[in-house]
């Protein structure tokens, strides 16, 4: 592997502290990669922290597969590793644009554990390919206080262009993602797009997280939240007015909170942002949940669908229940209107659900 950095290639064991790329006055520094592993700051690390590091310098990795599939891309690391959990990236700015294929991040494109906290994300993120986030491209580090203000997107379609997030795209093995906040639009030319996480995957505590900005995705899985998650515990997470969801004609399971909830649990959650889709399967809080539980979460905004199966909390939902929480019943007070069938207030199609 190769590893590319504005300030050092690759560390291991040791702290890179209070390092910046490039000044806000002078920002024509690039740092470019035909490989993988390719960062403002540093390329890559192993057990070491990353700390009060600042990139105005515009990172960019390849975005065709000629030179194979390179992953890891970010405005501070490229990506980051250890043998143990104590390697972090903390209090780290990036105001600079980032491109890549994979695993592409605001502040770091791959991270296989540890934390990343206090971060913020300026610049503007994208992909010609998947694994793209305002913060981390691909997380398994539990993540604190982070913000993202850029716009994150895809460029591509069909089998690629996935896995779009305000704050992390891919989230897998995630202790806990506590008080991030997204304010950049996201876009995806594929599915699984959402203001905080576009694909997660056992994040064992989501909590307190909000999203301001629109959310849109061509092929489906679109959420405020969360694009599709998976056994994931959902708490206390805000879709706010500015955060409309669209899912375009081919868009199925879009959702106020959560586009697609397999064996999740949405708790005490509220939308204010309208969701509108030409395709299928749409609801205020939950698209489709299928195993999981919706308790005292909230809906007051617009729910429109073109396709059919549309419903003020959930457009459909199987095996699963809709409850109350601490005395906060879940409702909606917003409008639930389609073209199609299956049409509800609370829920649009229920199977084997309560």
């Amino acid at each position: 592997s190769q590893f590319i950095g504005g300030i050092c290639g690759y560390i291991t064991g040791n702290t890179i502290y209070n390092c910046q790329n490039g000044s806000s006055t002078y920002q024509s520094h690039h740092v470019a990669s035909y490989g993988e592993n390719t960062g403002g700051i540093t390329g890559g690390w192993w057990d070491g922290k990353v700390e009060s590091c600042t990139n105005y310098a515009y990172v960019e990795g390849p975005v065709t597969t000629a030179t194979g599939d390179p992953t890891g891309v970010g405005g501070i690391s490229g990506s980051a590793g250890g043998s143990y959990g104590g390697y972090t990236i903390y209090n780290c700015t990036n105001y600079a644009d980032v491109k890549g294929r994979y695993s592409v991040g605001g502040i770091v494109g791959y991270i296989g554990g540890g934390g990343i906290e206090c971060c913020y994300n300026n610049g503007y993120v994208w992909v010609y390919g998947s694994a793209v986030g305002g913060i981390a491209g691909y997380s398994a580090a539990s993540m604190y206080d982070c913000t993202n203000y850029g716009d994150v997107e895809t460029k591509s379609g069909d089998n690629l262009g996935d896995k779009v997030g305000g704050i992390v795209a891919h989230g897998s093995n995630i202790s806990t993602l506590y008080n991030c906040n997204n304010y950049g639009s996201i876009s995806s030319q594929g599915a699984q797009a959402g203001g905080i996480v576009g694909y997660g995957y056992k994040i064992g505590d989501m909590d307190d997280c909000d999203n301001s900005a629109s959310v849109s995705a061509f092929y489906g899985y679109v959420g405020g939240i969360a694009g599709k998650a998976e056994s994931c515990s959902i708490y206390d997470c805000d879709n706010d007015s500015g955060g409309s969801v669209y899912g375009d004609n081919y868009s199925y399971y879009n959702g106020g909170i959560v586009g697609y909830a397999y064996s999740t649990n949405v708790t005490y959650s509220y939308n204010s942002g309208s969701v509108s889709t030409s395709g299928y399967t749409t609801g205020g809080i939950v698209g489709y949940i299928y195993n999981g539980t919706i308790a005292g979460c909230r809906n007051s905004a617009s729910i429109t669908g073109s396709g059919s199966t549309v419903g003020g909390i959930a457009g459909s939902m199987s095996r699963s229940t809709i409850t109350h929480h601490s005395g906060t019943t879940s409702s909606n007070s917003g409008s639930v209107t389609s073209s199609g069938s299956n049409v509800g207030g609370i829920a649009g199609y229920a199977s084997n659900s309560s």
